[in-house]
């Protein structure tokens, strides 16, 4: 339905760039960890089992995100803060069942189950390495914390009543098209997660659409005490907008999923046929820019610029459909179409 072209520069890109280059920027929670990081922890029985490189290239990575989440144009939704809630959760639980473990493991062994006589003749006190890893572990719970407190300043906490409508069919076109791939989880091997268990992806997209609908730069709250001598400051909610000129709005993510939502779901939603209902819509993405860049720590790719080309040809997606299924597709989104305009006239 829609055509996707992408511009992109030579070399990787940081986080300090990305500022440079961008007027809004939306974050999902997949920058602030490696891949290969959750599963190294997950795995580890002991203190002395976790690997230093990962934990300390994750603390150093974490610093770089919550110093980034500082800045007035850089901000989340509530549902990603509550997934850094749960990644500070994880590492704490993970920091007092290795703490357990170790006394269970400095018994004697006479008192020690069977099971574990295996490492009778291992080191468990006191190693300066051992000692390294878990003040490093404890270093990175304290961390996710501060994380979790930057991203709930950096909020949106939308009113709008427009927004459950994109939502909505953002969701409904990510299920039909299966525009999501199953991920691995952590805690079982070889077990696949059903994408749309969630539809945390789907919000942020649809969020970054309010945006170029209202075409305003919303007003990050300022920490409580720290208003910098302004004491205009003070007096705003994280809903209320700045008015200012808004032409391009960037999304930071390491998650695949989202650049083929970015990518998909504009061109059914702005066809023609939904009319008037979608126009505001439609004329949003002609005029704003979304650009996307991917990665993770301070390491993404170059940035690129998705420019979505509208078209006036009858409705019809395809990716594996019959026409009649992308029929019945048109018809349920000229209803939610429908909702929208009904929402936006309350």
């Amino acid at each position: 339905m829609n055509k996707e072209t992408q511009r992109e520069t030579e070399y990787p890109t940081s986080l300090a760039d990305i500022l440079d280059s961008s007027e809004l920027i939306l974050i999902d929670g997949s920058i602030n960890s490696t891949e290969s990081f959750l599963p190294s922890i997950y795995d580890a029985r002991t203190f002395s089992g976790l690997d230093l490189d990962l934990l300390e290239n994750e603390t150093d990575a974490l610093r770089l995100v919550i110093e980034f989440l500082r800045n007035p144009n850089v901000f989340t939704i509530p549902e990603i803060t509550q997934e850094s809630r749960g990644y500070h959760e994880g590492i704490q639980s993970k920091i007092e069942f290795l703490a357990i473990r170790e006394r269970e493991l400095k018994k004697p062994l006479g008192k020690v189950n069977r099971n574990y006589k295996k490492f009778k003749k291992q080191k468990w006190n006191n190693s300066d390495r051992k000692n390294r890893k878990r003040q490093a572990l404890e270093d990175l719970s304290i961390l996710t914390q501060q994380l979790t407190q930057g991203l709930e300043r950096s909020e949106l906490r939308i009113q709008d009543p427009r927004y459950q409508p994109l939502v909505d069919m953002v969701t409904f076109l990510s299920k039909e098209l299966d525009l999501k791939n199953p991920t691995k989880d952590h805690y079982y091997d070889n077990v696949l997660k059903n994408p749309y268990n969630s539809n945390v992806d789907e919000k942020l997209i649809a969020t970054a659409y309010l945006i170029a609908l209202n075409s305003v730069l919303p007003l990050k709250s300022t920490p409580q005490n720290q208003n910098n001598g302004n004491p205009h400051n003070n007096g705003h909610s994280k809903n209320t907008p700045l008015p200012t000129i808004q032409k391009s709005i960037t999304i930071m993510t390491a998650d695949g999923d989202l650049k083929r939502l970015l990518g998909v779901t504009p061109g059914p939603m702005a066809s023609p046929e939904f009319s008037p209902y979608n126009g505001s819509f439609r004329r949003a993405i002609k005029e704003h820019k979304f650009m996307f860049h991917f990665g993770a720590t301070n390491y993404y790719t170059p940035q690129k610029e998705f420019e979505i080309h509208l078209t006036d040809t009858p409705f019809r997606v395809y990716r594996g459909k019959t026409q009649q299924q992308s029929n019945q597709i048109r018809n349920q989104l000229a209803d939610m179409w429908r909702d929208f305009a009904r929402a936006y006239t309350r």
